[in-house]
């Protein structure tokens, strides 16, 4: 379930849930991690909110997961692939915002992107108020506004960001752009 349809219910319950969906990894009820929606591309946080961005890509692949990704190819409008910039729905943009406006967390919020079945690459949403240099990509939740940008890790020579199952998924569901 995404983050804002905990907020359907009543205006204690949604309170209770909303608060604490953002520290079971934005999702209501948790289950066992579930394939892609689409079978094409998702961002999912991870489950453990005490994991560290540093812990989720070193163990990338087998860190427990948010039981709904917080972003498919369904929330995307476009990605360009070449500025790895992304717009989105309204409902997107406001989980981006609520994420912003998150105590920051000096770590990252830890994310992993998914093509297919396959996670490809861990990352993470950054405050820019942070002193740590991130060890993953990273999106800044605090731009509230689109197009957003995963930018490349400072600290990898590698730019995991152009995996080309990553480019397929996006192709394949008909927002990339060059």
């Amino acid at each position: 379930m995404k983050l804002l349809q905990c907020l359907e219910h009543s205006p204690s319950e949604s309170f209770s849930m909303f608060a604490h969906s953002l520290f079971i990894g934005f999702s209501c009820k948790e289950s066992p991690t579930t394939p892609v929606p689409d079978n094409r591309f998702a961002l999912n946080t991870v489950r453990d909110t005490g994991v560290t961005a540093y812990e989720a890509k070193a163990a990338m692949a087998s860190v427990a997961l948010s039981s709904t990704p917080l972003v498919t190819s369904k929330d995307l409008v476009s990605y360009h692939w070449s500025t790895h910039t992304f717009t989105g729905t309204a409902t997107l943009d406001s989980t981006i915002r609520a994420i912003g406006i998150m105590p920051a967390r000096p770590y990252g919020l830890p994310f992993v992107i998914i093509a297919g079945s396959e996670r490809v690459y861990a990352g993470a949403f950054w405050y820019p108020q942070s002193d740590a240099r991130p060890p993953v990509p990273t999106i800044n939740p605090t731009l509230f506004s689109a197009p957003y940008q995963i930018v490349k890790s400072p600290v990898d020579t590698l730019d995991v960001r152009n995996d080309e199952r990553v480019r397929e998924a996006l192709s394949s569901a008909g927002v990339l752009l060059p």
